[in-house]
């Protein structure tokens, strides 16, 4: 079974360092941008040439075809499928499980080499998963969850409406 999803808070620190790592498996593998994404397709990073690409929609297919890919595995009685990979004309997407919330999916052009991409995107994937929760604890550690966020979010929100309409909101 998998696990439910949730809102996954990560500290700035982890998230200056998961940038960091997909920009360095960008340039390794001459790919042409590499997305983290949680399980929903939220992106939570983002390195190298996303001129012109609609991220939200991207990560949301790209999440979507990898749980299609889970059901896909449960019917062949297999523990779980790990790598999906779409090969196209001009670009090519490797999109690989990290740990158990997040997904990295890699675009590089036809010209680049799949077992390259692949080897170093599990190396990646390894980083990746320690890096994200590493980074939720600390954001738990320093107060900042889910719950936090929603939270302020909310007085932030009433606090607009209290100013927007002069003090009530009616």
């Amino acid at each position: 079974m998998e696990p439910a999803l949730t809102n996954l808070v990560i500290s700035p620190e982890a998230m200056a360092g998961i940038e960091a790592r997909l920009g360095k498996l960008v340039r390794d593998a001459s790919a042409t941008c590499a997305l983290l994404l949680d399980h929903s397709g939220q992106i939570i990073g983002v390195s190298g040439d996303t001129d012109g690409r609609q991220l939200v929609s991207l990560g949301a297919l790209l999440a979507g075809n990898f749980a299609s890919a889970r059901e896909i595995a449960r019917l062949l009685k297999e523990p779980r499928f790990t790598v999906c990979l779409h090969q196209g004309e001009r670009e090519h997407v490797l999109t690989s499980l990290v740990g158990d919330r997040c997904l990295l999916s890699v675009l590089f052009a036809v010209r680049g080499q799949l077992g390259l991409v692949k080897f170093l995107s599990a190396r990646a994937s390894d980083d990746l998963a320690v890096m994200v929760e590493a980074g939720r604890r600390q954001a738990m550690a320093s107060g900042l969850d889910a719950k936090s966020f929603r939270q302020a979010a909310e007085r932030s929100i009433d606090s607009w409406l209290r100013e927007r309409d002069g003090g009530g909101l009616g």
